[in-house]
């Protein structure tokens, strides 16, 4: 919902940062604020603008990267029709997962089948069926299952056996703390 649209973005802009991220796991090997070279060459072909370079990724604006979200990416998994709070947790997995995973896992937490690769109406009236608490929990659960099978779980591939498991955990129980406040 609108009113919770500043809450969401403070909590992408926290958790994605302002660091140049240059990795092979990231799509088109860089994103900055969440911003990957993929959703940006997207966003830039839409609206008709030169194809960016990894440069121009590197070189993005906090402004920028709000105003992406706010009225790019965001509008994409209706942020203004789901119900409070759900809003905001749907907003950061949308970001990490991409808008088709969000869309996808919000289907399977709420077993709304078959899989397609948007958000219906049939899919909002049955969110509306739970509080916004159940709503926001069965996300967030669905949320860690996925992030608990992805091999980078344990193992981040950079050598060191560190995984992403517990930051994984740690922006679950964040995120879902920040996503029942704005009930």
């Amino acid at each position: 919902m609108q009113e919770n649209l500043t809450a969401t973005l403070d909590l992408i802009i926290r958790w994605e940062g302002s660091d140049v991220n240059r990795s092979a796991r990231e799509p088109g090997g860089i994103s900055k604020y969440g911003i990957s070279l993929t959703a940006y060459s997207d966003y830039c072909k839409k609206f008709k603008l030169a194809v960016p370079t990894t440069e121009d990724v590197a070189n993005l604006t906090e402004d920028f990267a709000r105003n992406f979200y706010g009225q790019h990416w965001l509008p994409q998994i209706r942020f203004n029709d789901l119900p409070k709070g759900l809003d905001i947790r749907m907003g950061d997995i949308s970001v990490n997962s991409g808008i088709g995973g969000a869309t996808r896992l919000l289907q399977v937490a709420f077993l709304q089948f078959p899989l397609l690769n948007n958000i219906s109406d049939d899919l909002i009236k049955t969110i509306n069926k739970y509080t916004p608490s159940e709503a926001i929990h069965m996300l967030s659960a669905a949320w860690i299952g996925y992030k608990l099978a992805s091999p980078s779980w344990l193992d981040i591939g950079d050598g060191t056996h560190r995984g992403a498991g517990h930051g994984w955990s740690n922006r679950n129980i964040d995120v879902t703390t920040q996503a029942l406040k704005g009930i």
